[in-house]
């Protein structure tokens, strides 16, 4: 059994120095080299694009543990049907690493035991409380926020959701703010928490002109949040509705006592994914190469700007520095007092909830 999973893990490796992963006869984009040095010192190792990260594996029976258990838990998370068991395995690995930073591919046993960490913690998990809106800026009753469970396509088995709730001529409207994909582990005996992204659902569409009009007051009254904010463009410019559900998240992690977070902002694996699908476009040119480079800088700096900005509203929340390759650390200390600031007061309500559930 085990010369079997070596064999599967290094055709994948070999495979994946060339960023095309054979699953149930399709291809996956994903793209690493791999260097592992077997207990015998042997020594495995690819040689793909050497932009591509490197998975550097000293105790590979270790990492084979670990991984082996890790994707026992990954197998619930998706629903794809796989004609052979060589066809799992890869596509649960392959979509594991997808997830890791370049400081994650240096130390996989430590991203192995993260991502187990993420599945099994439950802190937030059964977060489903509403939030009474009925005293601040935004045209809207309530926010409804609530945990559910994603596919391992995405970047982390949780997300938080955050629905806004009201009416017009008596007649209910809601809204979907930006989900937040995030997951829990414990470091050095504290709970940390990362954040992956903060991303818009689908759009809901109003039945009729006057939800459409309820839609725009809903955009006037979401910019409130800009108002003590300076006029830096980059932390201006930002989306006041990711802003607000930010906020929202904060507030629950202060509630559970999390007091450090960390914000990962480039996947490289998903990165050179996009990347290798276009350079197989038949007019891929370097203009488009050069395009594709600033939306990727554009998306990231976007997303840290969120929490830099957050720095801004919530005297509570330090920067405390980039760990290199992609990640912001941060620390969230308990908050005092009360502010006319719409941030400050979103994320105070949101760590005050009293697990209020609907009915």
């Amino acid at each position: 059994m085990n010369g079997f999973i070596d064999e599967t893990l290094e055709e994948l490796f070999r495979e994946a120095a060339e960023g095309k992963v054979k699953v149930n006869n399709e291809i996956f984009n994903v793209a690493f080299n791999t260097k592992i040095v077997y207990p015998d010192n042997r020594v495995f190792q690819t040689n793909g694009n050497d932009n591509y990260p490197t998975l550097y594996i000293n105790n590979y029976p270790l990492f084979k543990s670990k991984l082996a258990d890790l994707l026992l838990l990954q197998n619930y998370r998706t629903n794809d049907y796989f004609r052979r068991i060589q066809d799992k395995i890869r596509f649960l690995t392959a979509y594991t690493f997808a997830n890791a930073t370049f400081d994650d591919f240096a130390n996989p046993l430590a991203y192995l035991d993260r991502t187990t960490a993420f599945i099994k913690n439950t802190t937030l998990t059964d977060t489903n409380e509403i939030v009474d809106l009925t005293d601040t800026p935004i045209e809207a009753n309530e926010v409804l926020i609530q945990n559910q469970k994603q596919s391992i396509y995405m970047e982390t088995p949780n997300k938080m959701t955050f629905t806004l709730h009201g009416f017009f001529n008596d007649e209910e409207y809601v809204y979907r703010l930006p989900e937040i994909s995030y997951g829990i582990c414990e470091e050095n005996g504290e709970k940390v928490c990362y954040i992956y992204s903060s991303l818009n659902p689908e759009k809901l569409q109003f039945a009729n002109e006057e939800m459409g009009h309820i839609y725009k007051k809903l955009q006037r009254s979401f910019y409130k949040v800009n108002k003590s904010v300076s006029e830096e463009p980059d932390l201006l410019n930002l989306s006041p509705s990711s802003i607000i559900s930010m906020s929202l998240f904060l507030g629950l992690l202060e509630k559970e006592g999390i007091k450090h977070f960390k914000v990962i902002d480039y996947l490289p694996i998903r990165y050179y994914s996009r990347e290798i699908r276009a350079q197989e476009l038949p007019k891929f040119t370097e203009e488009l190469q050069e395009r594709n480079d600033r939306i990727q800088t554009n998306a990231t700096n976007k997303f840290t700007s969120i929490f830099v900005r957050m720095t801004s509203h919530l005297p509570n929340l330090t920067l405390n520095g980039e760990l290199g390759d992609g990640v912001m650390r941060f620390q969230l200390d308990p908050s005092e007092g009360e502010s006319d600031d719409l941030v400050s007061q979103l994320y105070n309500k949101s760590k005050c909830i009293k697990n209020k559930m609907l009915m």
